[in-house]
């Protein structure tokens, strides 16, 4: 029994591996803005996108990404983004031109709507104890949360010495370790009532997700009363994967299968998930 639960904490170590590149990432290449404009001879505009790129990319797969984890495997999933970040990482290290590097963190966006989401439901699946599961979780958020000031830290050590794709090719070490530790030490899981696959709500959920994140940006530089700002905004993010909504400029509503309170008490229910995301 020791040794299993010392083994959890492995496990855990692992998944804040994995979390932490994914929250790095998202700051690490803000340091490296200047030497990219410079380097590349990229626009105000684009280094926006290269930075938005991913987040944005991000945001609106990771409900189809725990989805896809849920139904194929957690474990499974997780390691497919590590190989795909890493790859992707290696593609924006290479990049010659804005379009190439804002296409290749697009991708790395992506490969982490993978990792992000396996790395909770792992843990939750590994820690059944519910004190255990607690501090489990508060770690967690703490590394993610730890992410947000190593990035921009680590990123100017590195611009220190070397040029701006090593704030990519860091990336690569950190998930070859992650990949092989998760081969030996993270167990397999998914949902055994994941239901059927539902192609188009999903279609739906990046769009209405990726429609919200992208009004965020762009809000300061339209202005929060813009009709561009209102007219993606209005399209509100629905519920998940699994459930088919209906999306409409005067936002989105539940249609087949539940009456009009269970449709009320779901819509409020995705709309903390969203948030929560």
């Amino acid at each position: 029994m020791e040794s299993r639960t010392d083994r959890r904490w492995w496990v855990l170590a692992v998944l804040c591996l994995s979390v932490l590149l994914v929250a790095v990432d998202n700051t690490i290449v803000n340091v490296a803005l200047p030497t990219i404009s410079r380097d590349l001879s990229a626009s105000t505009s684009a280094l926006q996108w290269v930075v938005d790129g991913y987040s944005l990319v991000f945001a609106g797969l990771l409900l189809v990404g725990g989805n896809l984890g849920d139904r194929l495997g957690r474990r499974r999933c997780l390691q497919a983004g590590l190989v795909l970040f890493a790859l992707f990482s290696v593609g924006a290290a290479l990049s010659r031109n804005s379009a190439e590097l804002i296409a290749s963190r697009a991708a790395m966006g992506a490969a982490a709507a993978l990792i992000f989401p396996a790395t909770l439901a792992i843990l939750n699946n590994v820690f059944t104890v519910p004190r255990q599961r607690a501090t489990a979780v508060g770690i967690w958020t703490g590394v993610t949360g730890l992410a947000v000031a190593i990035g921009p830290v680590s990123g100017g050590v590195l611009l220190r010495h070397f040029s701006w794709s090593s704030v990519f090719y860091v990336s690569v070490p950190v998930a070859l370790i992650a990949f092989i530790a998760g081969r030996f030490l993270l167990p397999e899981s998914r949902d055994p009532h994941a239901g059927r696959f539902d192609p188009v709500g999903a279609l739906l959920s990046v769009a209405g997700i990726g429609l919200l994140t992208w009004s965020i940006i762009e809000s300061p530089q339209h202005g929060w009363a813009s009709a561009a700002r209102w007219s993606s905004s209005r399209c509100s993010p629905p519920s998940r994967p699994g459930g088919r909504t209906q999306c409409s400029m005067s936002g989105c509503s539940a249609t087949r299968g539940s009456p009009p309170r269970a449709r009320r008490s779901r819509w409020r229910s995705s709309a903390c998930s969203a948030s929560s995301s």
